[in-house]
């Protein structure tokens, strides 16, 4: 049997709005596209305390909150007594600041291309999820190249040149003055460089039981009082005795 479906006309008169409606729909559509398809911020402030301020590119300096969008080029510094976290390409890199800091995002980019910061004084902590962000991850100071392959590591400026130690995996230290001394820390270790480019390894991991360390590690702080910063992530307690769980997050 065959079905013969009836024909609707379109009055001439409503043609007009017919067309002038999907007109609007298709500049609605190509004027809202940018907007659907652009790229997300480069990086988030997750976290505050206290007070900092960012800079972007010659524009003036303004202060940094909570949620804020941090970009390429981005540079923040952070007051005393404060501190921050920034969070980026779905946390696969985590920086955080400490007090007095001054770090600059030189570039952060998806896939494979090259995360990099530069961080003039005071002191940062960074975590690199590899699984999710394959290319180079550099972080450089006046003295230094930090470059690391999936880790957690630490990294502190200050007059007498640079401090860095590893919490998880790997990190290859370069200074700049001295190409060819290049050296690879491992977890539980760190590499100092003095501003005329001479490195010094030291093997901490007798102190170190996860994110505790023992209070022992007091006299290693007291030698250099970077080292201090270890405890903002690391319990100071006795492992020997201490028999409560460890903590799981940094």
């Amino acid at each position: 049997m065959k079905v013969i479906l009836p024909t609707v006309e379109i009055p001439p008169a409503a043609k007009k709005p017919l067309r002038l409606a999907i007109f609007l729909g298709v500049a609605l559509i190509i004027g809202v596209q940018p907007f659907l398809f652009a790229d997300p911020p480069t990086a988030l402030v997750v976290r505050l305390l206290g007070q900092a301020r960012i800079q972007s590119g010659e524009s003036a300096w303004r202060p940094v909150t909570r949620g804020m969008a941090v970009q390429n080029g981005d540079r923040i510094q952070t007051r005393e007594n404060s501190s921050l976290i920034i969070a980026a390409r779905g946390e696969a890199v985590q920086i955080r600041l400490g007090p007095n800091s001054d770090f600059t995002l030189t570039s952060l980019n998806a896939g494979t291309g090259a995360t990099r910061g530069d961080l003039t004084s005071g002191s940062s902590w960074y975590s690199v999820d590899r699984a999710r962000l394959t290319g180079e991850f550099e972080i450089r100071t006046p003295t230094t190249v930090a470059s690391v392959r999936g880790t957690k590591f630490s990294v502190i400026e200050s007059d007498a040149g640079t401090l860095g130690c590893v919490c998880a995996g790997a990190v290859q230290t370069q200074p700049l003055s001295n190409p060819e001394g290049s050296a690879v820390a491992e977890a539980g270790a760190s590499h100092t460089i003095s501003r005329d480019g001479s490195l010094v390894e030291k093997d901490f991991t007798q102190y170190f039981r996860g994110l505790k360390v023992d209070r022992s590690f007091a006299t290693e702080i007291q030698r250099d009082g970077r080292l201090n910063y270890c405890t903002q992530c690391h319990r100071m307690t006795n492992i020997e005795t201490d028999t409560t769980p460890d903590p799981t997050e940094y």
